[in-house]
């Protein structure tokens, strides 16, 4: 057990968007849409209860565009607009985050994602072992000996607290190399395409074998055959810039 102050950084958004399509259709004594704040209130309580810390910041997007729309305008392209039931109980959450006596973080520019990553390394540096409470993919890159994944379970699912070996057992790579490797295969959550044809168990293969995605794209193209050999030739711009 460490010794270390703990902090919890906790993706508001994640458990706002899966509470509101856990539990469609609940609605209070007034026929308003509650079932997105019951779902996110129970997801809360749990991971304080299963996580004694010292601290705990809940972060939110905002909703408006990112440095990565700037990048691509490509980028979450695909996303439907937020249903307005959802977006009534926002508001909501965040007042029962406050009189939880939780302190939440949001910034114009940047999404929930990003503050999680800063608050995990600045909170490191600071002397605190982090526990990264969101079941996002994204953040295994910043795993480290005290710096911790927690993907929040569902009910009667087993709480999972993912370090660097577990991160190595359950992608194949360590945690440096997830950026890489979800540069090659990309996120259809986000309409981030990655490479074609390569999907998880292949851009593990390719990162041990070639140990960069530098090295993939560039000897990639004449050291594999057929069509993955055309497809790293042809593509490696895209994955660079999923980088």
């Amino acid at each position: 057990m460490s010794a270390r102050p703990r902090l919890l950084a906790i993706d508001g958004t994640a458990l706002a968007f899966r509470a509101f399509f856990a539990i469609p259709g609940l609605t209070d004594s007034r026929g308003r849409p509650s079932g997105a704040l019951y779902g996110y209130l129970s997801s809360l309580l749990r991971i304080l209860a299963d996580h004694s810390a010292e601290a705990a910041v809940v972060t939110w997007d905002l909703g408006d565009p990112t440095f990565r729309h700037k990048l691509s305008e490509e980028y979450k392209a695909t996303r439907e607009r937020m249903d307005e039931d959802l977006v009534v109980q926002l508001p909501w959450m965040r007042e029962v985050t406050t009189l939880l006596g939780l302190t939440q973080l949001d910034r114009s520019g940047f999404e929930a994602d990003d503050l999680m990553a800063s608050l995990a390394l600045q909170g490191s540096e600071q002397g605190f072992e982090v526990r990264i409470c969101s079941g996002d993919k994204d953040m295994a890159q910043l795993v480290t000996d005290q710096i911790f994944l927690y993907p929040p379970p569902r009910r009667n699912e087993e709480q999972q607290v993912l370090g660097p070996a577990e991160i190595q057992e359950k992608y194949g790579v360590p945690p440096e190399w997830m950026a890489q490797w979800q540069a090659l295969v990309g996120d259809s959550s986000d309409n981030v395409k990655g490479m074609p044809g390569v999907g998880p168990k292949r851009a593990t293969t390719l990162l041990n074998k070639y140990e960069t995605l530098d090295a993939v794209l560039e000897r990639g193209p004449g050291e594999e055959k057929g069509k993955l050999a055309e497809n790293l030739a042809q593509h490696a711009a895209s994955a660079r810039l999923a980088l």
